[in-house]
């Protein structure tokens, strides 16, 4: 798994989020989401940079 998509786990357990409601603040659906804590996909740059503005996790933790 990813840094970016290890630190949105760790803000949905702290926030008591489901994947549909962050997919609701980010602006995508709920399976994109799950993709992503999968590792089966990257978001978009646009997309990083929601979860940026949403969750404080920058951009480049999507890279590596």
């Amino acid at each position: 798994m990813n840094t970016g998509a290890l630190r949105l786990a760790a803000e949905m357990r702290a926030r008591g989020l489901t994947q549909a409601e962050v997919g609701a603040l980010v602006g995508c659906d709920g399976s994109i989401v799950s993709r992503l804590l999968h590792d089966d996909r990257r978001p978009t740059l646009r997309l990083a940079a929601r979860f940026e503005a949403e969750f404080g996790i920058p951009i480049a933790a999507w890279m590596s």
